[in-house]
């Protein structure tokens, strides 16, 4: 989705966001929580997790996101379809509900059901 804000705003902002979460979840912390998966990765020769660590700064950086930006674009993703007035809730489902006919359930059960339904005046 397009943002309103300036892009190099915008930019500034999502590394910001970045940082917080690399200062919390990353860093020495996450490498001592993580050190036996670090190991592993450093055995087999895979240094790309140690490095992103202390990496950060060179990666996020609003700069080259600016530049990124500003280059040509391969592939466009569309827009969301216009919004409709009224959403079909069927189509909130990846797999249609199936109703009743998938339960089976006995007669006192459907009663008790049926009696207990909020709003529904016996």
């Amino acid at each position: 989705m397009p943002t309103k804000m300036p892009l190099h705003e915008f930019y500034a902002e999502l590394v910001k966001t970045q940082q917080v979460l690399n200062k919390k979840h990353l860093g020495w912390a996450a490498l001592k929580g993580t050190a036996k998966i670090a190991a592993g990765h450093l055995m087999r020769g895979q240094t790309n997790f140690i490095k992103m660590l202390w990496k950060f700064n060179s990666v996020y950086n609003p700069e080259l996101q600016m530049a990124d930006h500003r280059r040509p674009v391969k592939y466009e993703m569309s827009m969301p379809p216009e919004k409709k007035d009224k959403i079909d809730p069927k189509q909130l489902f990846i797999l249609p509900p199936k109703g009743r006919h998938s339960r089976a359930i006995d007669d006192a059960t459907e009663t008790f059901v049926d009696e207990t339904r909020m709003g529904t005046v016996v």
